[in-house]
């Protein structure tokens, strides 16, 4: 570890170092890939939602269960509320993670073809 006064560069650090950090970044860099892809879903999904309705009919919704059609398996029915906070998250993950700027930290971190080919 470099406990020296300056702050040194990645080539200042030993080999071992370096490992240390090269070892984490290759968890780092793929995940940023996957945060890009999520964001990207994330908002699709919600433009989905807005274009064919749902949400709005969502929205609408107060009382009842809506049933799990999916076909996942385990998947329970749910509130409209929860549906609702699923959609808020949604929301979040593309407002947070798919700005311009992370976009471009994201492509810097894994490359492009990481994000689209997943």
């Amino acid at each position: 570890m470099y406990l020296g006064k300056h702050m040194p560069s990645y080539d200042d650090l030993s080999p071992e170092d370096q490992g240390k950090i090269d070892d984490l970044l290759t968890h780092v860099r793929p995940a940023a890939g996957t945060f890009a892809q999520s964001a990207n879903t994330a908002k699709l999904i919600g433009q989905s939602g807005d274009v064919t309705g749902a949400v709005s009919l969502i929205d609408s919704l107060d009382s009842g269960t809506i049933p799990n059609r999916t076909g996942l398996a385990e998947a329970q029915a749910l509130e409209p509320s929860q549906v609702k906070e699923l959609l808020a998250d949604l929301a979040a993950v593309a407002s947070t993670y798919g700005t311009p700027e992370k976009s471009a930290l994201q492509i810097a971190a894994c490359g492009v073809n990481a994000i689209i080919r997943g």
